[in-house]
């Protein structure tokens, strides 16, 4: 489909800044806790310079995937990696698997 590949590391330590605010916060904390269904839904866009109509300056797509509360009958782990993110206790490390 495309001419070139690239794998790419997305630099930790850039300038911007996801802020949500505390009420929606709660919400979501409350919902990483909960056994109801959740779907983390990661969107991108790939802007880069482009001459070719067969190669578009700007490539968007998303993913989305339900994040069960349980699995096997045991909870989930990724859930708790969510609840660690949004009230900052993961570690620098952590990844959520989407």
């Amino acid at each position: 489909m495309y001419n070139d590949v690239a794998v790419i590391t997305i630099n930790p330590n850039s300038t911007m800044k996801w802020v949500i605010s505390p009420p929606e916060l709660a919400r979501l904390e409350q919902e990483a806790i909960s056994n109801a269904s959740l779907s983390v839904k990661f969107t991108y866009v790939v802007t880069h310079p482009s001459n070719n109509a067969q190669n578009p300056p700007t490539i968007d797509n998303n993913r989305e995937v339900p994040l069960d509360s349980f699995i096997e009958g045991k909870p989930n782990p990724e859930r708790k990696t969510l609840l660690e993110m949004l009230t900052n206790t993961a570690p620098s490390t952590a990844w959520l698997n989407v």
